[in-house]
């Protein structure tokens, strides 16, 4: 992996001009990637992706006639598309996994800054990734862990 890009802080801040309840999910996304890029000094490959991820909900939400409101998105419309894109496109799981480590990330983001009443995808659970868990075996010897796995 490369060193992150610099993201160049622009002084006027995106602030929408909008009610709350007339945020479009492109406002929310607006807010959450320069709270990504500015913030946490964020990676624009990661914005690039995460844009992607939500217009497939977008592009799910107007397929089934809804408009692309943020306090519009429940958790039920959440899984349904979860479950709709899982049937129709039968991603691989690191793609499944992004998708839904990207809605998390940017719905819990809006909803801890009260653009959002609720967060809906608090149900949603992310895989860990393999590295991870690989990580962790290191920690733990394998004896020990099958010894815990007994009791557990």
């Amino acid at each position: 992996m490369g060193r992150k890009r610099q993201y160049e802080y622009n002084p006027v801040a995106f602030k929408p001009q909008k009610a709350p309840h007339e945020l479009t999910i492109w406002d929310g996304f607006e807010l959450w990637r320069e709270h990504h890029l500015v913030d946490k000094n964020g990676s624009e490959d990661t914005v690039t992706n995460y844009r992607s991820d939500l217009k497939k909900l977008v592009q799910y939400l107007e397929e089934h006639g809804k408009e692309p409101l943020l306090h519009l998105v429940t958790e039920d419309i959440i899984q349904a598309f979860i479950i709709d894109y899982q049937n129709r496109e039968n991603p691989a799981p690191n793609t499944m996994a992004r998708l839904k480590s990207s809605l998390k990330a940017i719905f819990s983001y809006l909803a801890r800054k009260q653009y959002i009443s609720s967060d809906p995808t608090q149900e949603i659970t992310v895989p860990r990734s393999a590295r991870k868990v690989i990580r962790e075996s290191r920690v733990i010897p394998v004896e020990i862990r099958k010894e815990l796995a007994k009791y557990a």
